[in-house]
């Protein structure tokens, strides 16, 4: 991490906390930019054409640094001004070194900051998690509804999934993951068993598979067959079907997957279980 004398930073108003950066103060910041949210590259190129244009004005939204330096807030400005190479009026705040977790958390920026941003998770990860918590009841899951779970067995399980490289759309589905990891964690099915059937799914041809799952790889890649995706009810068929596969894995004389309305209950029932079970507060602040 590059020595930064934070004296360099001086108010042009104290009254408003406004200050001057040129190019060779931003790059040194930047370079402390560690740990921060992904970068977004276009986000940083359009403010850096708004500078070129002299379009740029001070935003009320500050950049936020430690008193060492790191930067918590404000990458993309940084970096438009060392690439532009022209001297900007900022906000600044800056603020102990031990609480850049806490601010960092908290932050809302320009650039929208996604759970997965303030999680430092893969979104891979987060989604699953993410759809279990709305079909739950949580209208607007924040990244502190998330938390829990991602350093629980259910982001284990979802992590360890998406470690494997599957090809095809149907078994690296984000509610595909979902189910497995719900089944999993109810006790329809063991970890081990569900991680076999999992490699199988993967490594052979569908004439090697359990019976349903080649049903259910059938019906969820039938373009005739209208499909409900929503992200909000557990009526999504590629929760509700693999949910279904699952439980009845060993079953060889299906002939089609049909979803009762029994079958729709006992998976919220599965689902909140499991949740509940991680978390027993996790509704609390739901109406």
């Amino acid at each position: 991490m590059a020595n930064i004398d934070i004296n360099e930073i001086r108010h042009t108003k104290l009254e408003d906390s406004k200050t001057w950066i040129g190019p060779t103060l931003a790059s040194m910041l930047m370079d402390n930019n560690q740990g921060n949210r992904s970068f977004r590259i276009g986000h940083a190129k359009d403010i850096a054409r708004q500078m070129k244009l002299g379009r740029w004005k001070a935003s009320p939204e500050p950049i936020v640094i430690t008193t060492r330096g790191r930067v918590v807030n404000g990458q993309h400005r940084l970096w438009a001004v060392v690439d532009t190479g022209t001297t900007q009026e900022f906000s600044i705040i800056v603020i102990p070194d031990e609480q850049y977790k806490e601010i960092f958390e908290i932050l809302d920026q320009g650039a929208t900051r996604s759970s997965a941003d303030v999680l430092r998770e893969d979104t891979k990860n987060i989604t699953p998690i993410n759809y279990l918590l709305r079909v739950s009841g949580i209208k607007t899951v924040k990244h502190q509804d998330i938390r829990p779970f991602i350093d629980s067995d259910l982001g284990r399980i979802i992590k360890k999934m998406n470690d494997r490289k599957p090809a095809g759309k149907i078994w690296k589905h984000n509610l595909f993951k979902a189910a497995m990891a719900i089944s999993i964690l109810d006790g329809v099915i063991s970890e081990d068993e569900a991680f076999d059937i999992y490699d199988n799914l993967l490594t052979t041809t569908i004439t090697s598979w359990p019976h349903v799952f080649g049903l259910l790889y059938m019906q969820l890649t039938d373009g005739s067959i209208p499909l409900n995706s929503s992200g909000r009810s557990v009526h999504n068929d590629w929760f509700i079907r693999t949910m279904f596969a699952l439980k009845n894995r060993n079953n060889t004389n299906l002939k089609m997957i049909r979803i009762y309305k029994n079958t729709l209950v006992e998976s919220e029932a599965c689902i909140l279980r499991v949740l509940t079970k991680i978390n027993p507060h996790f509704l609390a602040t739901e109406v």
